[in-house]
């Protein structure tokens, strides 16, 4: 029963069919949160989650597993923080915006990953292992931007998981549509189906 049920999910038109059924959104995610990967990848992963979340961390490695072992995946992160200071989101996701709006790839990747990885997220030592100046100040109205998409999307949860995929509506336009994971793939299964 295993192996066969494993053969459906691993039908690329199955999927097709099961994600085009789920909740979609037209929200454009363009400039929004951290891209990784390959900025050139045919398909998106859009993880939208609380830089505290446990099981956001979770899925981290499987996310890089995905992406840096197929070319045609990235990953674009979304934050759920406010950009308000009272909001304990708000720092760890500035400070992680402004690493990746230095455009140091591998810096970056070092960077989530000591977050992700860390087995007590502790934004003071984060903060002390990646100094910034200013640069955490104009993170700002990004942070909105991201705080504006998710209310926009209906965000109850994290990590909450789309896919971007992008129909040619002719030669000069395409529209991209977001579409939930469905439930019952994950990521590791992505590798199969697009």
């Amino acid at each position: 029963m295993g192996y066969r049920l494993d053969r459906l999910k691993k039908n690329k038109k199955i999927f097709n069919a099961l994600l085009q059924d789920q909740l979609s959104a037209q929200q454009n995610t363009t400039n929004l949160g951290i891209l990784i990967g390959n900025s050139k990848a045919k398909n998106t992963l859009i993880k939208v989650c609380n830089p505290y979340c446990g099981p956001c961390a979770q899925v981290h490695s499987q996310i890089e597993e995905l992406i840096y072992n197929n070319p045609d995946w990235n990953a674009q992160i979304i934050f759920t923080a406010t950009g308000e200071e009272q909001d304990s989101r708000t720092a760890p996701t500035a400070h992680l915006m402004a690493i990746a709006a230095q455009n140091n790839k591998k810096m970056t990747q070092q960077a989530l990953d000591d977050w992700y990885n860390a087995p007590k997220k502790d934004y003071n030592v984060f903060a002390q292992k990646y100094p910034m100046n200013g640069e955490l100040q104009q993170q700002k109205e990004k942070l909105k931007a991201m705080d504006t998409w998710c209310k926009e999307a209906r965000i109850t949860h994290t990590p909450t998981f789309f896919v971007a995929l992008t129909f040619p509506e002719s030669e000069r336009t395409r529209e991209t549509m977001l579409y939930k994971l469905p439930h019952n793939y994950s990521i590791e299964d992505l590798i199969y189906v697009r």
